[in-house]
């Protein structure tokens, strides 16, 4: 029977190759965790000791995680207010770029404008002036739906209705 140390240090190389290869049992694994089982009686102690250790591993990368996602998080939400900082500048001093030996910083048009309105999504017959009904909805039996599509490019043709507007708005650009 082999002493603690040596069941020790065997059940560590074999638990570190397991996280190498993530978690991967290969035949020769799988050949010595069954030579360490017939010492399991005598040695269990020692086994619930490394089911711990390795439940304690487990927890402490999910904190890691939980950890470095609110890093990653704080991050993005300081570059959106270094956008909106810029945007800002760029908005009240009438410029249209920033040059710098870093990078350009430029306020750039959003290649798609937003649609806002407050128009009923489904309407029965006769509720809508049949000019915007036959515009912007589709007629389905017996009653209208609003195809917002229709709406976006009607608006886009500079056709005014009331209730739905469409702006288009510009975002930071930074390289």
């Amino acid at each position: 029977m082999s002493s603690l140390y040596e069941l020790s240090t065997e059940l560590a190389m074999i638990h570190q190759e397991l996280m190498d290869d993530d978690g991967l049992v290969t035949p020769e694994r799988e050949a010595a965790l069954d030579r360490l089982k017939q010492d399991l009686p005598k040695k269990e102690a020692g086994y619930i000791k490394w089911y711990f250790n390795v439940k304690a591993e487990e927890a402490a990368f999910d904190m890691e995680v939980e950890r470095l996602t609110r890093k990653r998080d704080a991050r993005r939400k300081c570059l959106e207010w270094i956008k909106v900082m810029f945007k800002w500048h760029l908005e009240h001093t009438g410029l249209a770029r920033i040059e710098t030996p870093l990078g350009v910083v430029r306020l750039q048009n959003n290649s798609q404008a937003k649609l806002e309105h407050t128009l009923p999504l489904r309407a029965e017959l006769g509720e809508l002036p049949e000019d915007i009904a036959m515009e912007v909805y589709d007629l389905i039996p017996e009653h209208f739906e609003l195809n917002e599509k229709r709406l976006r490019d009607t608006l886009g043709k500079n056709i005014e209705i009331a209730g739905a507007t469409l702006t288009k708005g510009q975002h930071i650009r930074i390289g």
